[in-house]
């Protein structure tokens, strides 16, 4: 929480770093999922269409003939969104969307127990960086691919003779899965079987993804975004993680409410791990200050900058949630 400051010389710096698997990303969440959030139909059709190359608007959308008819024209990006402040180019949105708490929550429930003012806001919730290792099972095994595997190697790692026939089958017939939510929904899919799933296979051979959601690290709020997930499952996973989180996928299934057919709604939104991180400094000299704020992605083991900003203080206190005076000082370099 950036609590400490470290003196260094005359100056002085707080930091803190952050998963950002642990927030919605704007440019991957599906359209049920910003549906759970605070925005109107009308927000969320148009940032569909906004990162969307697709030239046809959607019923409450916008294309470039919205964009071209403005006063000070410009087009839709039609691609992902580089910050999450971009979002204030799309039709519908303000400032007051991002940065004040909701009043009126037209199109979903609260993400949080409480009234408006307990409701975080919506540049708390948001990235639009954020990609999670999917390819490799937590004691570094390659996972099987669903889509390649056979029923004999499907049994090795725990499924069912059943199930692991049914996977089969079902990809000649029909053809590649595109996801664990469409494994999950075969019929007699139960607990265990699910578990050895999500623990030994993934489905393509992607080794990352984009835009999934760290269980281990996200938010109650967040949680509540994720379709499929009641507040009871969002707070049964959050108690999870005050005892140390889940260790695999499969762990999932022993959080109740979630059965395999909840989980085939939100399985390919999740992940335990992630290679994308927020860095966030103030950095102090006398009585001026700076705050930087850094993306930082792991690639082949090596941290890799990917964007420095330099949001706005006084208010980049709150939008962290971080205490204007530090609970401790501790000399590095010239102070003792």
């Amino acid at each position: 929480m950036g609590d400490q400051r470290f003196l260094v010389g005359r100056g002085a710096f707080r930091f803190e770093i952050v998963d950002a698997c642990s927030f919605i990303n704007l440019n991957t969440a599906a359209e049920e999922q910003l549906y759970r959030l605070p925005l109107t139909s009308e927000q969320i059709d148009s940032l569909l269409d906004w990162r969307s190359g697709d030239l046809n608007a959607r019923p409450e959308g916008a294309k470039d003939e919205y964009y071209n008819s403005l006063a000070n024209p410009y087009n839709a990006a039609l691609r992902p969104m580089d910050t999450v402040d971009e979002v204030l180019l799309v039709k519908g949105f303000t400032p007051q969307t991002l940065y004040s708490i909701p009043q009126e929550v037209v199109t979903s429930q609260y993400l949080v127990q409480g009234g408006p003012e307990e409701q975080p806001l919506m540049i708390q919730l948001a990235t639009v960086d954020s990609r999670s290792p999917i390819g490799t099972r937590p004691d570094g095994q390659a996972r099987l691919d669903l889509n390649a595997a056979s029923a004999q190697q499907l049994a090795q790692v725990g499924v069912s003779q059943g199930i692991a026939q049914a996977i089969v089958q079902r990809r000649n017939q029909v053809g590649t899965f595109t996801g664990f939510g469409d494994v999950l929904l075969l019929p007699g899919m139960n607990i265990n079987d699910a578990a050895a799933i999500l623990d030994n296979c993934r489905v393509g051979e992607a080794t990352t993804q984009v835009g999934r959601i760290n269980v281990n690290t996200a938010s109650e709020a967040v949680l509540n975004s994720i379709p499929g997930f009641t507040p009871d499952i969002s707070s049964a996973m959050a108690s999870r993680q005050q005892s140390g989180g889940l260790q695999t996928l499969g762990e999932l299934t022993t959080i109740p409410g979630l059965t395999p057919e909840v989980l085939a709604s939100s399985i390919d939104l999740l992940a335990l791990g992630s290679q994308t991180f927020v860095v966030r400094v103030i950095g102090q000299f006398g009585s001026r200050e700076t705050a930087l704020e850094a993306v930082v992605e792991i690639v082949e083991g090596q941290p890799v900058l990917r964007k420095v900003r330099k949001p706005a203080l006084p208010e980049v206190y709150t939008l962290w949630r971080w205490n204007r005076a530090p609970t401790a000082d501790v000399g590095v370099w010239g102070n003792s």
